[in-house]
């Protein structure tokens, strides 16, 4: 998936609701959103950037798994503090809210995270690594124009 491509194409027409903040070319990249009527979380300068999340403490994620199962992915993004995410509070309760009370999907195995990692996902049919990057565009629109409840039901809790 070209995912500078794919931002610039989302940029210049972004998803309603949303407005578009940068992308990760590489192949575990990604294209980085968020909701347009809600407040950023952004991290005090001495925090650090970090090369997913930039300065901000939370983002949504589109991200395509290259795999035998190409799976297009919305995930929720998020920075922790410590040794593990479950041990940051703000973390943990993202992903409890997400989880336990929205119904959205656990992201599943992950890698050793460093300093994000993602405390949900939702699946966005009919895109694949090999998808040309403006038909993954206006999947992306049409998916965000009506997303599923419990995507709707985080976003308001933030």
């Amino acid at each position: 998936m070209d995912y500078q491509n794919l931002f610039l194409d989302l940029s210049a027409k972004p998803p309603a609701g949303w407005k578009m903040v940068h992308f990760v070319a590489s192949q575990q990249g990604g294209v980085y959103f968020w909701p347009s009527e809600k407040s950023v979380y952004t991290e005090s300068a001495s925090r650090g950037r970090d090369s997913r999340l930039n300065e901000y403490a939370i983002l949504f994620e589109f991200h395509v798994v290259h795999s035998k199962k190409s799976q297009a992915r919305l995930l929720a993004r998020a920075r922790f503090y410590g040794a593990k995410p479950t041990n940051d509070k703000r973390w943990s309760a993202w992903q409890n809210f997400a989880i336990n009370h929205c119904k959205a999907n656990a992201p599943g195995q992950q890698g050793k995270p460093k300093t994000t990692r993602s405390l949900a996902k939702w699946q966005i049919s009919g895109i694949d690594f090999r998808t040309s990057t403006t038909i993954a565009a206006d999947l992306i629109r049409k998916y965000l124009s009506s997303p599923p409840s419990s995507l709707k039901c985080f976003i308001g809790h933030l």
